[in-house]
């Protein structure tokens, strides 16, 4: 056995033995693309905090919050905004305002605490308002010489949620339940996020030559696919002239697969062959690219005396089959002789 290909059974070997990486479930957050969007969060977490909006939640989310710096006993009749703009130009991610208080929240997902925490405690201050301040982070921040604010984390908070969340399931509107479990969910995914697989680092860099090499030979073997299917493609086109019949080369790059395709037009039905070059060799599948509903594939190629194997999906897959080492001229001609049998 070649040297090499030794070399490649080993590093297979070596992959096969590194650690998974956790997969993560996918919410309502991440789907959207902005799991990590302060202004997004904040906006999630101000509608729960507003006791008068659908969630059904009451004030669950506000007494929640206050339990932390001792507050009790508020009056509960408020207003929420997010982005509130300070004297200076800055913006509060969350204000809460009451007839004498103000609860003020400075949310942070990823970006550093640079943020001028006092100029929002004093803007917030105005018109003899008692303030109180927190900084909501992903992660313990230390609070230094802001004192004047109370530092929790999502994962402190959520806690406290879920432990008084028994008594206000009842009454709570569930699609914004199924909101909050959403927001939850990815508050875990990013704090045990590190899209950095260390342990597949380490073994590329402890592999490198013959990651390399590998991957060499897999783009020089996507290479010749490639090659070998625009030779199959060429040699349908040159043996029939068609303005009705096209032939285009697929694939779905990194997969080592190809695919020489054909497009037959016959009007109002439009259907094609997936010729499939892949490691075990060629594959050939006939489908429907357009029809009525009244048109039945199975039966046309019954009528035309074309066997089909079996069907995946949409997909009837031809009776022929061939080796990857077979020659273009000799695919090219049985993809020639399925376009026969097709056209009539």
């Amino acid at each position: 056995m070649d040297a090499g290909i030794t070399d490649f059974q080993e590093l297979i070997q070596k992959f096969s033995e590194l650690p998974n990486q956790p997969r993560e479930d996918e919410n309502l957050f991440s789907i959207c693309g902005f799991p990590h969007y302060e202004r997004v969060i904040s906006n999630v977490l101000a509608f729960f905090l507003d006791n008068q909006r659908e969630h059904g939640l009451g004030n669950l989310f506000i007494d929640t919050l206050l339990s932390f710096c001792g507050h009790k006993d508020l009056d509960l009749n408020y207003r929420v905004e997010t982005e509130t703009p300070t004297d200076k130009g800055k913006f509060i991610d969350i204000d809460i305002i009451g007839d004498e208080y103000r609860i003020i929240i400075e949310n942070k997902i990823n970006a550093s605490l640079y943020n001028d925490l006092n100029e929002y405690f004093k803007f917030a201050s105005k018109n003899g308002r008692t303030v109180i301040a927190f900084v909501l982070s992903l992660k313990p921040l230390d609070p230094g010489i802001n004192k004047k604010y109370t530092f929790i984390t999502y994962e402190k908070l959520f806690k406290e949620l879920r432990r008084r969340m028994g008594e206000y399931v009842v009454g709570a509107n569930q699609n914004y339940l199924s909101l909050f479990f959403d927001l939850v969910k990815n508050i875990d995914n990013l704090q045990g996020r590190d899209s950095m697989d260390y342990e597949f680092i380490k073994f590329v860099k402890e592999n490198q030559d013959a990651v390399n090499l590998m991957n060499e030979k897999i783009k020089s073997l996507q290479y010749e696919m490639r090659k070998t299917v625009k030779s199959v493609n060429s040699l349908v086109e040159d043996a029939i002239s068609s303005k009705k019949i096209r032939q285009w080369p697929w694939r779905v790059l990194p997969y080592l697969e190809d695919t020489a395709v054909t497009d037959i037009d016959f009007g109002n039905v439009g259907i094609a062959i997936d010729s499939i070059l892949n490691l075990t060799g060629w594959h050939f599948g006939v489908f429907i690219r357009r029809a009525n509903e009244e048109f039945d594939l199975e039966t046309f190629l019954k009528n035309r005396s074309i066997e089909y194997q079996y069907k995946e999906g949409k997909k009837y897959f031809l009776n022929q089959t061939y080796g990857i080492e077979e020659s273009p001229t000799v695919v090219a001609e049985y993809i020639i002789k399925v376009i026969t049998a097709l056209i009539g």
